[in-house]
């Protein structure tokens, strides 16, 4: 699982490799390819998106809890 910022990059750029990867595979004429490559690939990316999905929705959470906090918050006027 993705714990910081650096990991998340990482799985960025792990991501787009094999997107790429896959892509060229696609384009090859192997009479002999096995699919299970392909669905080896493929099954890390959507790992990959699952991850990268989870950690941006960890990483939003807490700034929706203190915004709504914050509106739930009553504004009082106090004199001096």
């Amino acid at each position: 699982m993705i714990a910081n910022e650096i990991e998340y990059q990482q799985a960025l750029d792990e991501l787009q490799s094999l997107e790429h990867v896959l892509a060229e595979m696609r384009q090859e004429s192997r009479p002999f390819r096995p699919d299970l490559e392909l669905l080896s690939i493929r099954r890390l990316i959507s790992r990959l998106h699952d991850e990268l999905g989870q950690y941006e929705s960890d990483a939003a959470r807490p700034l929706r809890e203190f915004d709504q906090g914050r509106r739930s918050v009553p504004v009082t006027a106090t004199n001096p």
